[in-house]
Protein backbone atom coordinates (compact mmCIF):
# COMPACT_ATOMS: atom_id res chain seq x y z
CA UNK A 1 0.00 0.00 0.00
CA UNK A 2 1.45 3.35 -1.08
CA UNK A 3 1.05 6.71 0.70
CA UNK A 4 -1.94 7.79 -1.41
CA UNK A 5 -3.77 4.53 -0.71
CA UNK A 6 -3.04 4.85 3.01
CA UNK A 7 -4.43 8.39 3.06
CA UNK A 8 -7.50 7.30 1.15
CA UNK A 9 -8.12 4.46 3.61
CA UNK A 10 -7.68 6.77 6.59
CA UNK A 11 -10.10 9.29 5.09
CA UNK A 12 -12.63 6.51 4.52
CA UNK A 13 -12.33 5.36 8.16
CA UNK A 14 -12.76 8.91 9.45
CA UNK A 15 -15.78 9.45 7.21
CA UNK A 16 -17.45 6.29 8.51
CA UNK A 17 -16.70 7.30 12.10
CA UNK A 18 -18.22 10.75 11.51
CA UNK A 19 -21.34 9.13 10.06
CA UNK A 20 -21.71 6.93 13.14
CA UNK A 21 -21.25 9.96 15.41
CA UNK A 22 -24.00 11.78 13.48
CA UNK A 23 -26.30 8.79 13.89
CA UNK A 24 -25.60 8.75 17.65
CA UNK A 25 -25.82 12.55 17.83
CA UNK A 26 -22.85 12.35 20.18
CA UNK A 27 -19.51 13.94 19.31
CA UNK A 28 -16.18 13.99 21.19
CA UNK A 29 -16.97 17.41 22.64
CA UNK A 30 -19.94 15.95 24.49
CA UNK A 31 -17.74 13.28 26.05
CA UNK A 32 -15.29 15.95 27.16
CA UNK A 33 -18.13 17.91 28.75
CA UNK A 34 -19.28 14.80 30.62
CA UNK A 35 -15.76 14.16 31.89
CA UNK A 36 -15.40 17.76 33.09
CA UNK A 37 -18.75 17.44 34.84
CA UNK A 38 -17.40 14.34 36.66
CA UNK A 39 -20.09 12.27 35.01
CA UNK A 40 -17.90 9.17 34.78
CA UNK A 41 -16.74 6.46 37.18
CA UNK A 42 -14.51 3.40 37.11
CA UNK A 43 -16.28 0.04 37.22
CA UNK A 44 -14.43 -3.14 38.20
CA UNK A 45 -15.49 -6.69 37.34
CA UNK A 46 -15.57 -8.75 39.49
CA UNK A 47 -16.32 -6.25 42.23
CA UNK A 48 -14.32 -8.26 44.83
CA UNK A 49 -10.61 -8.39 43.98
CA UNK A 50 -8.38 -11.35 44.77
CA UNK A 51 -4.61 -11.42 44.41
CA UNK A 52 -3.38 -12.64 40.99
CA UNK A 53 -6.98 -12.86 39.70
CA UNK A 54 -7.77 -11.00 36.44
CA UNK A 55 -9.84 -7.86 36.85
CA UNK A 56 -11.58 -5.80 34.18
CA UNK A 57 -11.74 -2.02 34.55
CA UNK A 58 -13.86 0.27 32.40
CA UNK A 59 -14.94 3.89 32.29
CA UNK A 60 -18.70 4.19 32.64
CA UNK A 61 -20.76 7.35 32.15
CA UNK A 62 -23.93 7.95 34.13
CA UNK A 63 -25.73 8.53 30.82
CA UNK A 64 -25.85 5.10 29.18
CA UNK A 65 -25.91 6.51 25.64
CA UNK A 66 -22.36 7.78 26.12
CA UNK A 67 -21.07 4.30 26.94
CA UNK A 68 -21.81 3.00 23.44
CA UNK A 69 -21.12 6.18 21.48
CA UNK A 70 -18.82 5.90 18.47
CA UNK A 71 -17.19 9.17 19.57
CA UNK A 72 -15.37 7.23 22.26
CA UNK A 73 -13.00 6.01 19.54
CA UNK A 74 -11.61 9.54 19.28
CA UNK A 75 -10.82 9.78 23.00
CA UNK A 76 -7.81 7.88 24.34
CA UNK A 77 -7.88 6.59 27.91
CA UNK A 78 -4.60 6.05 29.74
CA UNK A 79 -4.58 3.96 32.93
CA UNK A 80 -2.27 3.80 35.93
CA UNK A 81 -2.85 0.92 38.32
CA UNK A 82 -0.79 2.17 41.25
CA UNK A 83 1.69 -0.71 41.01
CA UNK A 84 3.92 0.81 38.33
CA UNK A 85 2.02 -0.72 35.40
CA UNK A 86 -0.16 1.09 32.87
CA UNK A 87 -2.73 0.37 30.19
CA UNK A 88 -4.77 2.01 27.42
CA UNK A 89 -8.37 1.77 26.32
CA UNK A 90 -11.86 2.38 27.66
CA UNK A 91 -11.78 -1.17 29.00
CA UNK A 92 -8.61 -2.85 30.28
CA UNK A 93 -7.64 -6.00 32.16
CA UNK A 94 -5.17 -6.18 35.02
CA UNK A 95 -4.26 -8.20 38.11
CA UNK A 96 -2.49 -7.28 41.33
CA UNK A 97 -0.02 -8.95 43.65
CA UNK A 98 0.12 -8.16 47.35
CA UNK A 99 3.60 -6.81 48.11
CA UNK A 100 4.39 -7.01 51.81
CA UNK A 101 1.55 -5.26 53.61
CA UNK A 102 0.57 -3.20 50.55
CA UNK A 103 -2.86 -4.47 49.57
CA UNK A 104 -4.63 -1.28 48.48
CA UNK A 105 -4.05 0.39 45.11
CA UNK A 106 -5.24 3.64 43.55
CA UNK A 107 -6.41 3.05 39.96
CA UNK A 108 -6.53 6.20 37.84
CA UNK A 109 -7.62 7.04 34.30
CA UNK A 110 -6.61 10.11 32.27
CA UNK A 111 -7.90 11.18 28.88
CA UNK A 112 -6.52 12.53 25.59
CA UNK A 113 -8.59 14.37 23.00
CA UNK A 114 -8.55 13.56 19.23
CA UNK A 115 -5.44 15.71 18.78
CA UNK A 116 -3.59 13.78 21.48
CA UNK A 117 -3.67 16.56 24.08
CA UNK A 118 -4.51 15.79 27.72
CA UNK A 119 -8.08 16.73 28.55
CA UNK A 120 -8.05 19.22 31.43
CA UNK A 121 -10.60 20.61 33.83
CA UNK A 122 -11.84 24.17 33.53
CA UNK A 123 -8.98 25.31 35.79
CA UNK A 124 -6.33 23.56 33.71
CA UNK A 125 -5.69 20.41 35.75
CA UNK A 126 -5.78 17.00 34.04
CA UNK A 127 -9.10 15.22 34.40
CA UNK A 128 -8.57 12.12 36.50
CA UNK A 129 -11.16 9.45 37.27
CA UNK A 130 -9.92 7.35 40.20
CA UNK A 131 -10.94 4.36 42.28
CA UNK A 132 -9.35 2.62 45.28
CA UNK A 133 -9.01 -1.16 44.94
CA UNK A 134 -8.64 -3.43 47.97
CA UNK A 135 -6.83 -6.68 47.14
CA UNK A 136 -7.60 -9.81 49.18
CA UNK A 137 -5.34 -12.89 49.49
CA UNK A 138 -6.22 -15.59 47.00
CA UNK A 139 -8.06 -18.48 48.66
CA UNK A 140 -7.44 -20.61 45.58
CA UNK A 141 -3.71 -19.98 45.70
CA UNK A 142 -3.56 -20.84 49.40
CA UNK A 143 -5.42 -24.14 48.82
CA UNK A 144 -3.05 -25.11 46.03
CA UNK A 145 -0.11 -24.33 48.29
CA UNK A 146 -1.40 -26.58 51.07
CA UNK A 147 -1.97 -29.49 48.68
CA UNK A 148 1.51 -29.02 47.26
CA UNK A 149 3.08 -29.10 50.72
CA UNK A 150 1.15 -32.27 51.59
CA UNK A 151 2.29 -34.04 48.43
CA UNK A 152 5.89 -32.98 49.06
CA UNK A 153 5.74 -34.39 52.60
CA UNK A 154 4.40 -37.71 51.25
CA UNK A 155 7.14 -37.81 48.63
CA UNK A 156 9.83 -37.01 51.19
CA UNK A 157 8.61 -39.80 53.50
CA UNK A 158 8.64 -42.31 50.64
CA UNK A 159 12.16 -41.30 49.60
CA UNK A 160 13.39 -41.49 53.21
CA UNK A 161 12.06 -45.04 53.57
CA UNK A 162 13.70 -46.04 50.29
CA UNK A 163 17.05 -44.52 51.34
CA UNK A 164 16.99 -46.32 54.71
CA UNK A 165 16.29 -49.58 52.94
CA UNK A 166 19.13 -48.97 50.50
CA UNK A 167 21.59 -48.03 53.26
CA UNK A 168 20.65 -51.10 55.35
CA UNK A 169 21.28 -53.40 52.43
CA UNK A 170 24.55 -51.66 51.58
CA UNK A 171 25.76 -51.93 55.20
CA UNK A 172 25.35 -55.73 55.14
CA UNK A 173 27.43 -55.91 51.99
CA UNK A 174 30.11 -53.54 53.29
CA UNK A 175 30.78 -55.68 56.42
CA UNK A 176 31.92 -58.47 54.09
CA UNK A 177 34.61 -56.26 52.45
CA UNK A 178 38.20 -55.65 53.54
CA UNK A 179 39.00 -52.49 55.54
CA UNK A 180 40.17 -50.21 52.67
CA UNK A 181 37.40 -51.09 50.19
CA UNK A 182 34.96 -50.92 53.09
CA UNK A 183 36.02 -47.36 53.94
CA UNK A 184 35.64 -46.29 50.32
CA UNK A 185 32.19 -47.85 50.15
CA UNK A 186 31.20 -46.20 53.43
CA UNK A 187 32.08 -42.75 52.16
CA UNK A 188 30.32 -43.40 48.87
CA UNK A 189 27.15 -44.48 50.63
CA UNK A 190 27.44 -41.59 53.07
CA UNK A 191 27.56 -43.29 56.47
CA UNK A 192 28.16 -41.27 59.63
CA UNK A 193 31.33 -41.45 61.77
CA UNK A 194 29.60 -43.84 64.21
CA UNK A 195 28.73 -46.18 61.34
CA UNK A 196 32.37 -46.15 60.20
CA UNK A 197 33.62 -47.07 63.71
CA UNK A 198 31.06 -49.86 63.98
CA UNK A 199 32.03 -51.29 60.59
CA UNK A 200 35.77 -51.13 61.41
CA UNK A 201 35.20 -52.96 64.69
CA UNK A 202 33.16 -55.64 62.99
CA UNK A 203 35.80 -56.10 60.29
CA UNK A 204 38.65 -56.30 62.86
CA UNK A 205 36.85 -59.06 64.78
CA UNK A 206 36.44 -61.06 61.58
Amino acid sequence: MNIDQARSLQSHIQARLLLREMQDDIFPERLVEALRAQDAVILMDPSFAYERSPLEFCISFHKSALNTAAAREEIEVEWGFGDGLTGKGWTVSHYFQIKGHEDTYQVQARFHDPSGEIINTDVGDPIIVASTVKIHPSELGRGVGERTRTELLKLSAALLIAVFGLVSGAQDQITKLDVLPGLVAVFLVGFSADSIKRLLTTTAKI
